[in-house]
């Protein structure tokens, strides 16, 4: 009994916080972090079977939270992430592999219930290892901890692929910038406000500004940029004021309010997830331009780990069990990856993208 009491008197003292949290927050639904649930610490800490899956609260249209049923429902309305009303691309992916492994296990394995299947709000994890004076540096660092598969939109890097199971390429998008077509900064060599903005713990945070650099855009401001990247000197002065050059945000969510709200001037990221969260600010799609070419070609996939440990066998067999199906359902035609991008885009695939599912699936049958 006093084994189980560590992760108990953890949770009761992050109770506080975590309210002060949710009434100081934005108040738009579904944003604020409830309070760390009993599955969460269950599966983190004690549970041995349960399947811990990690998905997204604030990383539209990929992976996020939403009270909109019609959003949740449009596919897999029978899986565990919807019913706890997670939706997006990778979550849709995640949930049809899910649904496939209640119904289709091999005699040497383990069935699944959702009842096994835990699930792990990583940026409510996040916000609450970070306000317990315990963060991490990355999502991926969670995996073996307190979930088991990364259901979201993490690229794919030579740095992450030692130590992890690793999907097929899912989705192919591109680092970009966008801005408001209102808001022309001209050529001033000193921004009013800040330059550029980004969210903290994403691949554009490691590398976007280095490439907007390579690609010889902004050359007005780049002075400004290279000092940010070799000195980190993230401030620049006029006679008047000085002001922030570079501005990161915790959540896609907060980044594109500020955008929308005309407190910084190029928002950079994943060209989808960016564009996407700007546009679903009511007054801000009609004013959105891209600001030039994207500056990379990134991959997504699912990523998992294997514990290893004693007395968890059951939930490693559901991990590997949860890769083989995943695999499968992707590699043929018709594709998962076409039933996910149909009910979570609802347009036409770009030429380039239209090409990486072709490379991945073959040509597509009716």
């Amino acid at each position: 009994m006093m084994r189980h009491l560590a992760p108990l008197i953890s949770a009761l003292l992050l109770i506080a916080p975590a309210v002060t949290a949710q009434t100081t927050g934005t108040t738009r639904t579904g944003n604020s972090c409830p309070l760390p649930d009993f599955d969460y610490l269950y599966a983190s800490h004690l549970d041995t079977d349960s399947l811990r899956i990690g998905v997204r609260r604030h990383a539209r249209p990929f992976s996020y939270y939403s009270e909109n049923l019609r959003e949740v429902w449009s596919a897999a309305p029978q899986a565990p992430l919807a019913l706890r009303n997670y939706t997006g691309y990778m979550s849709k992916i995640c949930d049809a592999v899910l649904a496939d492994m209640r119904v289709s296990a091999p005699a040497n394995s383990t069935s699944l219930s959702y009842d096994d299947v835990k699930v792990v709000d990583l940026d409510c994890a996040i916000h609450w290892d970070d306000l317990n004076g315990t963060p991490k540096p990355s999502r991926l660092e969670y995996l073996g901890d307190k979930i088991d598969i990364l259901c979201d939109p993490a690229t794919i890097t030579n740095a992450r692929r030692h130590g992890f199971i690793l999907s097929p390429p899912l989705f192919l998008s591109g680092m970009g910038l966008i801005n408001r077509g209102a808001a022309k900064i001209g050529n001033r060599g000193c921004p009013p406000k800040p330059l550029i903005g980004y969210v903290r713990n994403t691949t554009a945070a490691l590398s976007g500004i280095p490439k907007v650099l390579e690609a010889n855009e902004l050359k007005s401001f780049s002075d400004l940029l290279r000092a940010y990247v070799r000195d980190q000197t993230n401030t620049c002065s006029t006679a008047l004021s000085t002001s922030v050059v570079v501005q990161s945000y915790e959540t896609h969510a907060k980044a594109a309010e500020a955008f929308c709200k005309g407190e910084f001037f190029y928002y950079i990221g994943d060209r989808e997830i960016i564009t996407y969260n700007a546009r679903n600010i009511p007054g801000c799609g009609a004013e959105i331009e891209g600001a030039g070419q994207s500056y990379s070609n990134d991959r997504y996939a699912i990523y998992g780990k294997i514990s290893h440990r004693d007395g968890a066998e059951i939930r490693d067999l559901r991990i590997a069990r949860f890769f083989e199906i995943l695999s499968q359902k992707v590699v043929v035609s018709p594709s998962l990856l076409d039933t996910a991008y149909e009910s979570t885009f609802y347009e036409k695939p770009s030429r380039k993208l239209e090409s990486f599912y072709w490379n991945i699936r073959g040509p597509r049958q009716p």
